[in-house]
């Protein structure tokens, strides 16, 4: 019913600047609609009681109503509005001074003088006003003068009471539609407002972690980036003083390993900005091969080949998710599970399992190594908090992991039993 209203008093596809501009053009519409129920009212009673009173009153009134309805229906609001509270004022005017006071009529200045502000709004108050003291001005000389347009009209007690009944009853309807937009529109207003309010305060928050961020994120990675640096340029300097010495070999493999470690912390670097930056992509993915693929990247390592890692993956199962944002997670916990590991023990495993539960695919990677003591596992998901100084990472993995993760919209949590193992179990939407 209200789409249809809708329909009918602004037209199918209305091109209006906003929500509020909008309702303002359909309350024209509804109170010049309330305007034409009341001379059909009127005009239909006094047909039927055969008075000969105030019938081209009326049937002005009628045909006004209607071209406002039309002007506003095709574009034209401002002269809708102009044109019914111009012509709405004096024909109150007319009533007023025309007819006895207890019939009524001049309850319908109240909602005109209510109507000036709520069609025009603050933007417009120039014109409200005028309307307001055009109004104000029209009551005054309704009802503290002597000034009569039009003969005045003798009406009996009952046809006094019942206009009265009438005018109140319409009248009431008018106002109460009005404070009704009034009362809306305060409340849109007021939830607008708290909501650009939360998200001023989200927003705020956010600034405050990414400054945090940034400001450990520069002071970490320069130490990070200079330290390899700086070793590399040691072992040169230690290779010009021993070249004859045959040893080359051996510092030329101690740079390597540095400049792996090089690489990897550019690399996390480079997978942190990528994901702040990038926005989410649905691929179809293969769990299975996807897993195979990265454990390629481990299989030269001789730490890789003492360790039994398990795929515990249907080879069928396909999801839709981000392709490089999951790599980037189980790449991350697999080169951790690997790196961290003991070796020494009798059965040192890797495993990697997945269940679908309630329309959530469950992964869990799960190892039997030295776990990690209850004093870190609140913050192992921190940027570049490392578990012990023994650690040798940037302390960018698990904090990359844990925002690949909800970017795609999952969650990760680990369990850890110190001395026996770890298991991070990650939880996302199964997408269709």
């Amino acid at each position: 019913m209200k789409e249809l209203l809708s329909k009918i008093i602004v037209g199918k596809d209305p091109v209006v600047e906003s929500r509020i501009a909008h309702t303002r053009i359909l309350l024209t519409g509804q109170v010049a609609m309330v305007g034409i129920f009341i001379s059909l009212f009127y005009i239909t009673r006094n047909l039927i009681l055969q008075l000969n009173v105030s019938y081209h009153y009326h049937a002005i009134l009628l045909s006004v109503m209607i071209l406002v309805v039309v002007l506003n229906r095709k574009g034209h609001h401002l002269a809708a509005k102009i044109l019914f509270l111009t012509t709405a004022n004096f024909i109150i005017f007319l009533f007023s001074s025309a007819a006895s006071y207890y019939t009524g009529s001049f309850i319908y200045f109240i909602p005109i003088f209510l109507a000036a502000f709520v069609l025009f709004g603050y933007e417009e108050r120039t014109k409200a006003i005028f309307f307001f003291l055009l109004t104000l001005l029209l009551f005054i000389l309704a009802h503290l003068t002597d000034l009569y347009i039009v003969p005045q009209v003798t009406l009996s007690t009952r046809k006094m009471f019942e206009s009265f009944i009438v005018n109140f009853f319409t009248a009431s309807f008018l106002t109460m539609l009005l404070i009704n937009f009034l009362i809306r529109e305060n409340y849109y207003y007021t939830k607008e407002l708290i909501q650009n309010e939360e998200q001023l305060l989200e927003k705020n928050m956010q600034l405050i972690k990414i400054n945090q961020e940034l400001d450990q994120f520069v002071y970490s990675t320069s130490h990070d980036l200079r330290s390899p640096l700086s070793t590399i340029l040691g072992l040169l300097q230690v290779m010009e003083l021993e070249k004859e010495k045959g040893n080359t070999g051996y510092y030329i493999e101690l740079i390597r390993n540095r400049v792996h470690a090089l690489d990897h912390v550019i690399g996390e670097i480079l997978d942190y900005a990528w994901n702040q930056k990038t926005g989410i992509q649905q691929d179809a993915i293969n769990l299975h091969a996807l897993l195979t693929e990265i454990l390629t990247n481990f299989l030269q390592d001789e730490k890789t080949q003492k360790i039994s890692i398990q795929i515990e993956v249907q080879p069928t199962l396909e999801i839709i998710s981000d392709r490089r944002r999951l790599k980037i997670i189980l790449l991350n916990l697999l080169s951790n599970a690997i790196r961290y590991h003991q070796y020494d023990q009798s059965n040192p495993f890797i495993r990697v399992s997945s269940t679908i539960h309630q329309n959530q695919l469950e992964i869990c990677v799960e190892d039997n190594g030295p776990g990690i003591h209850p004093d870190h596992q609140e913050k192992i998901f921190e940027m570049f908090y490392r578990a012990s100084d023994k650690t040798t990472g940037s302390g960018l993995g698990l904090y990359i992991v844990k925002e690949a993760t909800e970017k795609i919209g999952g969650t990760i949590h680990l369990r850890s039993d110190y001395g026996k193992g770890s298991s991070f179990m990650i939880r996302l939407p199964m997408l269709q």
